[in-house]
């Protein structure tokens, strides 16, 4: 039998968006390679999201760069059925003030609306202490369609006007006003 402390262990770096922070994940996957789309469980609630590969590191136990215990592994590589129609995601912010890089985008993925965001730099280090800080906005299918059919008529595309509604600096406080005003529910978390 191998000792746990000479047995070499896959720890990957995945990343969300282009050029943001990587996390650590372990793998078993010997074919996952750097440059990857991989399926990663986020957060508390372990929501799945996909992420790119960006370093792969084979280490022994006593040489890994987050505990053994507490990391994640990849759930799986992504394939095409891991996403409805490519054109479900869009960007609702990609922008660079003085203190940060903002960056939100929106998927529709099994009828259900998820939003991410990202921001980089010196606000949210001020604020968390922290270079960077990411965000989920999760609607399940019910919700969903409840805030597209608030959106639009039948004549409208509702992702059209979801953008168009809540895209820029503000869209994310004007979303969550929207869905407290009509009672539409989702889930947040962020790290």
């Amino acid at each position: 039998m191998m000792n746990q402390d000479l047995k070499q262990l896959i720890y990957c770096s995945v990343s969300f968006s282009k050029g943001g922070y990587t996390y650590y994940y372990r793998t078993e996957d010997v074919s996952i390679e750097v440059g990857d789309k991989v399926v990663v469980p986020v957060g508390p609630d372990k929501f799945e999201r996909v992420g790119v590969v960006e370093e792969i590191e084979h280490l022994n136990s006593q040489d890994v760069p987050y505990p053994i215990e507490k990391t994640k592994f990849i759930l799986r590589k992504w394939a095409k059925e891991d996403s409805d129609r490519t054109s479900d995601e869009f960007i609702l912010l990609d922008n660079e003030t003085h203190s940060a890089k903002i960056r939100v985008w929106g998927e529709i993925k099994d009828g259900c609306l998820k939003i991410s965001g990202q921001d980089i730099g010196r606000a949210p280090d001020d604020a968390f202490d922290d270079n960077e800080y990411e965000y989920f906005y999760d609607f399940d299918s019910y919700n969903t369609e409840r805030l597209f059919k608030l959106l639009s008529d039948e004549n409208d595309d509702p992702v059209d006007e979801f953008i168009s509604r809540f895209s820029g600096l503000f869209g994310i406080k004007a979303l969550r006003e929207f869905c407290e005003e009509n009672r539409i529910k989702y889930r947040f978390f962020s790290f």
